[in-house]
């Protein structure tokens, strides 16, 4: 596996459904996660999961089907 220490990544939908377990996984093996979501309250939540489990995380609540 490439090393993910100090790598951001985003993973959209990550809230809940498919996301949610990549986004996990990404903060275990290192990387810093923006767990992005149409639903804020559900990003903030996984984000706040991934930190309590010592990764690094913040949550991001927007739809990336809307350019603004």
């Amino acid at each position: 596996m490439i090393a993910l220490q100090n790598r951001v990544a985003i993973v959209t939908g990550a809230g809940g459904g498919l996301g949610r377990k990549p986004a996990g996984y990404l903060a275990r093996h290192g990387a810093h996660v923006v767990v992005n979501d149409v639903s804020a309250d559900a990003a903030d939540t996984v984000a706040a999961e991934i930190v309590a489990e010592g990764g690094v995380a913040i949550g991001a609540g927007a739809s990336v089907t809307d350019p603004a």
